[in-house]
């Protein structure tokens, strides 16, 4: 083999494994069988190519693009999943915050698993909802639930107060202050 040619097979193996690495990089994998769906979303502020795509909080993939469509100035996101996960069609791909340092993920969302028929295909298209940072980081009761759970621990704390301080039992000193007053 002349060292033309091996130069040639070099330069061409290179350029593969450049490519491939860049790609790798950027979370997605050239050499595996990955599924692809879309989602659109009015914002995808903080969204980057790369942003994980999760399932129970285990990632399944990335994302692999960002559009933005001129008719109606939405942001189609190219979701690529590289395990195998059966997704059902009625799937939401919710965009969340997941930590509280602002970092983004795409968490695919759905009642029961995919069975037969109900499965969804590539190339499909999930619904694209957008969950604030308040409601990600308190689950999705979002600020109400907690307000109702820290009501519910004042009231507990006021009724354990007042038997302990005005009822006409107690016996502490501070009860037996609080009746002198």
């Amino acid at each position: 083999m002349s060292p033309e040619v091996r130069t040639g097979l070099l330069a061409l193996v290179a350029i593969f494994l450049s490519l491939w690495g860049i790609k790798y990089i950027q979370g997605s994998n050239i050499l595996s069988d990955a599924q692809t769906y879309y989602a659109y979303y009015d914002n995808v502020a903080g969204v980057q190519i790369g942003t994980p795509v999760q399932i129970s909080g285990v990632s399944v993939g990335s994302v692999s693009a960002r559009d933005l469509s001129t008719e109606d100035r939405r942001v189609k996101l190219t979701l690529t999943i590289e395990r195998d996960a059966p997704l059902p069609k009625d799937t939401r791909a919710v965009l969340a915050t997941v930590s509280p340092l602002g970092d983004m993920a795409i968490i695919l969302d759905y009642a029961t698993p995919c069975s037969g028929a109900n499965c969804a295909e590539s190339g499909d298209t999930f619904q694209g909802l957008t969950r604030g940072i308040v409601e990600s980081m308190l689950g999705d009761g979002g600020l109400g639930s907690y307000i109702e759970q820290l009501r519910a621990g004042l009231l507990e704390a006021v009724d354990s107060l007042n038997k302990g301080l005005l009822d006409e039992n107690s016996k502490g000193p501070l009860a037996e202050s609080v009746r002198d007053l």
